[in-house]
């Protein structure tokens, strides 16, 4: 229960840092000097989506203690391996995109673009980051990153087939 809420807690933050952001750049807009604007409305964006994810942190931790003194305890534990895997796959699939679009070491790129898994978690993710574009922070921008990665290990493919 507790990482339910830690992971919504990461997103309202970011949603409530991104909101915030942007409605102190409308409020603040020719206020001078620029600079010292710019960095205040990144401070009070960033510890109004602290206070969120840190509020809903709290809550999680509440809720979760409740939980596992009643008797759905064990239910929480096999949730928590479902999100504890959930968030596993996350992992790899952004350490696998960042390895494919860094340009040096370029050994590194290749082996990544070359391995197995590659194409098909790379397209997935493009997937799954298209799908919820239009209502996570960034979601476009990643959708882009992930589609980018996975035509770099259509290439490779392509590549390792010539060779071959």
């Amino acid at each position: 229960m507790a990482q339910v809420f830690s992971a919504l807690g990461v997103f309202a933050g970011l949603w409530t840092g991104l909101t915030v952001s942007h409605w102190l750049d409308a409020a603040w807009r020719g206020s001078q000097p620029f600079l010292v604007f710019l960095v205040l409305r990144w401070i009070v964006a960033g510890l109004a989506g602290m206070a969120i994810a840190t509020l809903f942190q709290w809550c999680g931790d509440r809720l979760g203690r409740l939980v596992q003194a009643g008797p759905v305890g064990w239910l929480d534990r096999g949730g928590g391996l479902s999100i504890g895997v959930f968030f596993g796959l996350v992992t790899i699939a952004m350490a696998m995109m960042v390895s494919l679009l860094v340009r040096e070491p370029r050994a590194l790129s290749q082996s990544v673009a070359a391995a197995r898994t590659a194409e098909p978690m790379m397209a997935t993710a493009a997937e799954a980051c298209s799908l919820s574009s239009s209502y996570l922070p960034g979601g476009r921008w990643w959708t882009e990153k992930f589609r980018k990665a996975h035509r770099r290990t259509l290439t490779a493919g392509v590549e390792h087939r010539v060779k071959s």
